[in-house]
């Protein structure tokens, strides 16, 4: 019984821990998210998508032919910013299936930019889930405006969100 209320105890502290880091203090920055991170089966196949058809644009990669880690700059910020990072593992023996994510959003500054990039993904034969769709949002306050959207299917099986969000 005394170890059961040992970890009990570890398990509150570590929440505790938890919920401290991810509100910040005072006296402390918060939190700061600079990277999301995918596992790609096909590298060239990703890159191509993400960089040709999405318009992102490389930064870095590091790694070798077996294991590589490519950044993506999101932001256009050089690598400063936001970064997307595609994981390729050669010797990858689970399943690439994008289990735990659920939309990837990719921010366009218009709907003629969404209409661009659906095109381009339907092109280089995609799926596109839903097409440039216009969208109300009163439940968001900062966009009253609200949002003009599509969602494709990356390579790997991503779905990814294309939104401009409108004043």
């Amino acid at each position: 019984m005394e170890i059961l209320k040992s970890w009990k105890s570890i398990i509150l502290a570590c929440a505790v821990f938890a919920m401290e880091m991810s509100i910040g203090r005072a006296d402390q920055a918060a939190p700061v998210y600079t990277m999301v991170k995918i596992n790609v089966a096909d590298l060239r196949r990703s890159l191509d998508f993400y960089t040709r058809v999405l318009g992102m644009r490389e930064v870095w990669r590091i790694g070798s032919d077996d294991f590589t880690e490519l950044v993506l700059d999101v932001d256009k910020n050089n690598g400063n910013g936001f970064n997307f990072v595609l994981v390729y593992n050669k010797g990858r023996t689970i399943s690439i299936s994008p289990t735990g994510i659920d939309t990837l959003v990719v921010i366009k500054p218009t709907m003629v930019a969404i209409k661009a990039t659906v095109e381009r993904v339907s092109k280089e034969g995609f799926k596109i889930q839903t097409p440039p769709t216009v969208a109300d949002m009163p439940q968001l306050p900062l966009y009253p405006g609200g949002a003009d959207y599509a969602v494709v299917t990356d390579p790997d099986g991503y779905t990814v969100e294309l939104i401009h969000f409108r004043k």
